[in-house]
């Protein structure tokens, strides 16, 4: 039995759409890849009245890196930065996670308090987490589905020392059984060959994000990074060797 916890792995603008297994085309001739890229009218979903001019002048504005579209999304970012406050004050026991499993499973309510482990072995993933080399493991969310008394999804928040906060959305369309739509205008760089679509998300304090969201095989990633921002006058992030896109190709 599916049961779908809710997975915030799409970027504003209705940049791309994952869709269930109806009406689901099939990956490209030889091809793996769940994501499909289709023009914007071909859209599973049209975007909302007015968002088309808002996408439109999104992609006029470039971030430093030259290609990023940049996007004053003030929820986007609250809705980080508390989801981060959750996971930094909150710890889960492997015994809660697999209770949460089962009470989801039985259909019972759910619980409103989060389930954060310190360790991804306190969660059952069904699929290989990417591998991660920078930054120290703060914790880790159990997202998408259960199938086979699995989840498949997961995101992990990690800390870069002197530089920043970021979490690694990974989703496992394969056993969902989903395929991704992904908006082609929107795509603007590439992650380990495949194409991406990278955004900054800016609020009225100044704070940003950087995201990026890409498709490799079976799996839908999306990587959120949030720099530190107090050095200087000008808000501008520490370390500028390090990036979304930059941590994004670090998966393996």
């Amino acid at each position: 039995m599916k049961k779908i916890i809710g997975a915030a792995l799409t970027l504003a603008c209705t940049s791309a759409f994952a869709q269930g297994p109806h009406a689901m085309p099939r990956p490209a001739q030889g091809g793996t890849d769940r994501v499909l890229l289709v023009d914007p009218n071909q859209m599973p979903l049209p975007p909302p009245p007015g968002q088309s001019h808002q996408m439109q002048r999104s992609a006029m504005i470039k971030a430093e890196d030259g290609f990023s579209a940049v996007k004053k999304s003030p929820e986007e970012v609250r809705k980080f930065m508390n989801e981060l406050k959750v996971v930094k004050g909150r710890q889960s026991s492997a015994a809660e996670a697999a209770a949460f499993v089962e009470t989801v499973k039985s259909g019972r309510p759910i619980p409103t308090t989060p389930i954060v482990v310190n360790s991804v072995g306190d969660l059952k993933v069904g699929f290989h987490a990417a591998t991660v080399r920078s930054g120290k493991l703060i914790g880790a969310t159990p997202q998408g589905t259960i199938v086979n008394g699995k989840w498949t999804g997961i995101e992990r928040y990690f800390h870069i020392e002197g530089s920043g906060y970021w979490r690694v959305s990974e989703m496992d369309l394969a056993a969902s059984g989903g395929m991704f739509y992904m908006n082609k205008a929107a795509v603007n760089t590439t992650v380990a060959g495949k194409p991406a679509i990278s955004l900054v998300l800016t609020d009225d304090q100044g704070r940003r994000l950087e995201e990026v969201l890409w498709v490799n095989g079976g799996t839908l990633y999306k990587v959120t990074y949030a720099p530190d921002q107090h050095a200087g006058h000008d808000g501008k992030k520490i370390n500028s060797a390090i990036s979304a896109v930059s941590l994004a190709a670090e998966l393996q």
